[in-house]
């Protein structure tokens, strides 16, 4: 766990030198002249991000450190992201896309959110609805993550502590959310939360990251909206 937390902290900082420093963020580039690929190392951490490739139409990142090589590839004018990982451990590879055209559902949701009338006990959910719990009354849960089934338990003395365990993630990754969404403007930072949906190593994410667009000084809020949804994903299972 201590390797994994070190492996964290050094991907966001390698991704933190590489990244434009513009306030506003957005998918489509602004200049059209490509930008030279770099290098930033962490030695310490033997964390590398590489800026392959960065024009008009597509962004390439490789992100890597001891255990895995991912690549990142986001076309600018489709809006899809591919991701292709090598685990160096096993020998592995594994692919992924992700179609970022759809992520306006996370601001439609913050609105919603803002005028919500409770009509339960108490109810909380992130901003795309993907991370959620909902109290009633006689003690009776539900709850949901991204691409697991729900949950329908009622509160009883072995799961009550999971429970609220869950219930505070969520909340704090509420929080997260909207001081991220807050800092940061553009399809870039609805991006980047979706990417959240599927349960990635910090390094795959942070060359997806930056592939989209997200800026050096927009890591440390984006970094603890991940830690939420970790918090989130570890109670549910837990119940």
């Amino acid at each position: 766990m201590k390797n994994v937390t070190k492996q964290i902290i050094a991907s966001a900082t390698a991704l933190g030198l590489l990244a434009t420093t513009t306030p506003t963020l957005s998918f489509a580039a602004e200049n059209t002249t490509p930008i030279k690929p770099s290098t930033q190392s962490i030695n310490s951490q033997n964390t590398n991000l590489k800026i392959l490739k960065d024009d008009a139409t597509e962004k390439i990142v490789e992100s890597s450190d001891q255990n895995l090589i991912s690549t990142s590839t986001y076309n600018k004018n489709t809006k899809m992201l591919n991701i292709t990982t090598k685990n160096l451990t096993d020998n592995t590879t594994s692919t992924q896309t992700i179609n970022l055209n759809n992520t306006g559902i996370i601001q439609k949701n913050k609105n919603r959110l803002a005028s919500w009338d409770i009509k339960v006990l108490d109810h909380g959910e992130s901003l795309d609805g993907k991370w959620q719990y909902t109290y009633y009354n006689k003690n009776v849960w539900l709850i949901k993550i991204p691409q697991q089934n729900a949950k329908n338990p009622v509160e009883n003395s072995n799961n009550k502590a999971d429970l609220n365990g869950f219930r505070n993630s969520v909340n704090a990754l509420i929080t997260s959310e909207v001081a991220f969404l807050g800092k940061v403007a553009g399809e870039a930072a609805l991006g980047a939360l979706a990417l959240l949906e599927t349960p990635t190593p910090w390094t795959t994410l942070a060359g997806a990251a930056a592939a989209i667009g997200i800026a050096a000084w927009a890591l440390p809020d984006f970094y603890k909206v991940f830690q939420e949804t970790k918090n989130c994903n570890y109670y549910f299972h837990r119940v």
